[in-house]
């Protein structure tokens, strides 16, 4: 049976919509940056560089691509907020069918109610591998902009119609390797050629900064929405930590497979990898124990959970690499380095 919430569940849904959303984006960027692409005269010599003779082009594709990264982070910030205020919606209702029929302080409800919006603002403007959002949004321009002057300097779109060029460049964005052929080498063995080489979009798991873009939107919508669990979680007196599952139509995973269990509440889950649908359950006290807190206003500590599943520390400890890099590996180690 699944322990997924309707919540739970529309996140999910959400968070697999981003690739149809950012394609909308990309696509509309295309077809604009593909009409100025058809006026483009290629330089006779090499020496003057892609935009020798075209600055206005450049000029006026360098505005597009402003105007795509403000469209782009405008979207990050307004998915993440539906994200956020869908799991405080999910935890409103957690809370207020608990409460149900106890006799509770007004204070002491309106703090398991906190919105938390200052750590929602604080998680829209935190760095990113270095970079706030803009930052990384701008490093995404700037790898289209590559994919142009590369698409540019190969020739494919010397006298081709502004509508044809847009098919290659959506092409060159969905699987470059299709534009850029493998050549053979000199003892026979299919090689990337040189502009498949040069085709390095930036930093990432993809070659393509459309895909890049995608990994990028789905990652934000998903911590956001860990990440306001996590903030409610920590508020609510009844949740004693919380359960990681794998979703029921998981694929295997080594990262995955190792972390499902109960965690201290005091763990920051946000997901453990790009698109990952693992989900996270709280865990209450029964209502006879928190009619003693009441009373007590203290909470048994062995009600606690207050480690994290021996196989998800066996795995931190022995994949260096992914707890150096990984967001899930740095809370990990915050929450080791706190203890």
């Amino acid at each position: 049976m699944s322990l997924l919430t309707s919540h739970d569940q529309q996140h999910i849904a959400r968070m697999f919509m981003q690739e149809q959303r950012v394609n909308g984006i990309y696509y509309k960027l295309i077809r604009d940056l593909s009409e100025l692409m058809a006026k483009y005269s290629p330089p006779k010599s090499p020496q003057g560089g892609t935009w020798y003779r075209n600055r206005e082009i450049e000029r006026l594709i360098d505005l597009r691509l402003k105007r795509f990264a403000v469209e782009f982070e405008k979207h990050i910030d307004e998915e993440t907020l539906k994200a956020w205020n869908l799991s405080n919606l999910k935890n409103d209702r957690l809370v207020e069918r608990f409460l149900e029929n106890l006799s509770v302080t007004q204070i002491m409800r309106n703090g398991m109610m906190q919105q938390n919006m200052n750590a929602y603002e604080a998680f829209r403007v935190r760095k990113i591998e270095g970079m706030n959002l803009s930052g990384n949004v701008w490093k995404l321009a700037e790898q289209m902009k590559t994919s142009v002057e590369l698409f540019l300097e190969s020739g494919i779109a010397t006298g081709r119609s502004a509508e044809k060029i847009a098919r290659d460049l959506r092409q060159l964005l969905d699987k470059p390797d299709k534009v850029f052929r493998r050549v053979r080498d000199e003892t026979g063995k299919l090689v990337p050629s040189k502009p498949m080489k040069n085709y390095n979009p930036g930093r990432g798991v993809y070659r393509s900064s459309r895909m890049n873009a995608v990994r990028l939107a789905a990652t934000e919508t998903n911590m956001a929405y860990r990440a306001a669990d996590f903030e409610r979680w920590s508020q609510i007196d009844f949740i004693l930590g919380f359960e990681v599952h794998r979703s029921q139509n998981h694929k295997p995973c080594v990262v995955c497979d190792a972390l499902v269990g109960k965690y201290p509440k005091e763990f920051k889950f946000v997901g453990w990898h790009p698109f990952c649908i693992c989900y996270a359950t709280p865990l209450q006290l029964n209502h006879d124990d928190f009619a003693d807190f009441l009373i007590d206003e203290k909470v048994p500590a062995d009600k606690y959970v207050k480690d994290i599943p021996p196989a998800a520390r066996k795995f931190f400890e022995n994949n260096e690499k992914y707890r150096e890099n990984s967001y899930a590996g740095r809370n990990y180690r915050e929450w080791n380095g706190a203890k």
